[in-house]
């Protein structure tokens, strides 16, 4: 699974590609359940090397805050050493969350510009001619 990011200052684009439809939506219904989106699906984008390609769009803080949760809860439930500490884990958290999202290969470009490129071509299949026909 390959993560891409795209930021306009105040919206982020995350793109994912996955080998399949339902494990890219799985991957975004799993930053969903940590308030790192409010996305429900994903927009689809076209790729010719049989991955699938899905975006949705977010805020910066509410993405940071869903992969500090994502990270906080697996450090949690893999290590007895932070459960009971208060505040122990929280800025380990934080730190992979950034660490996270700078892993992402930042995009120089808008990836929703892809979809509507891929729609735009026009097809001409000749003329329609509508004439009155003959009653005789």
């Amino acid at each position: 699974m390959k993560f891409q990011r795209y930021s306009t200052g105040q919206k982020l684009c995350i793109v994912i590609t996955a080998a399949s439809k339902e494990e890219a939506e799985s991957k975004l219904l799993h930053f969903f359940n940590h308030n790192g989106s409010d996305a429900e699906g994903l927009h689809t984008i076209e790729h010719h090397d049989g991955l699938f390609s899905g975006y949705f769009w977010t805020s910066l803080t509410k993405f940071k805050r869903g992969l500090t949760s994502i990270n906080l809860f697996r450090l949690l439930n893999n290590s007895e050493q932070f459960k009971g500490k208060a505040g122990g884990v929280l800025p380990i958290a934080k730190k992979m969350g950034e660490m996270e999202l700078d892993s992402y290969e930042k995009l120089d470009y808008n990836p929703t510009e892809m979809v509507t490129k891929s729609y735009s071509h026009h097809f001409g299949f000749g003329s329609i001619v509508a004439e009155k026909p003959d009653t005789n």
